[in-house]
């Protein structure tokens, strides 16, 4: 089955549907749902303080019909001590990706993550499917702000 893909704008920090001849472009293949586990934002439970400071729960909307959130708590790294902060972007990303292999999506999921510059962290992402093959994703960046 395909799906819309979506692509990562790592100027602008969001994901964006693709067009090819004025068409939207699908994708058969895991990209689309690794850019979605990612990048949109896991609700967090009301014991976690948000990075701005605010008490609130972010989250996507459709979480409130899922027995599984969707998205990862990445966005809790955004104004975060840089120490311990690639161990905290794995676990997020392994919570966020952790569905692929619920659902045999995937046979396994590995992260890596590295400080890309001063500022900003790189995360890579290689997906064994069920049949064996592999899919060995563009690296993503993540700006760091404090």
């Amino acid at each position: 089955m395909a799906d819309i893909r979506i692509t990562w704008d790592k100027e602008r920090n969001v994901g964006d549907w693709s067009f090819v001849a004025g068409n939207l472009a699908t994708d058969a293949d895991v990209y689309t749902a690794v850019v979605v586990s990612l990048f949109t934002d896991r609700v967090t439970s009301p014991d976690i303080l948000p990075p701005n400071g605010l008490r609130f729960q972010k989250g996507w909307w459709g979480d409130a019909f899922s027995r599984r959130p969707v998205g990862s708590r990445l966005y809790l790294l955004h104004r975060a001590k840089k120490e311990g902060a690639l161990l905290r972007a794995r676990d997020y990303c392994n919570e966020a990706l952790n569905w692929l292999v619920e659902d045999r999506i995937a046979r396994s999921v590995e992260v890596k993550t590295w400080w890309l510059t001063a500022d900003a962290l790189a995360i890579h992402i290689v997906v064994t499917k069920p049949d064996g093959s592999i899919a060995d994703l563009p690296r993503f960046e993540w700006a760091w702000r404090r």
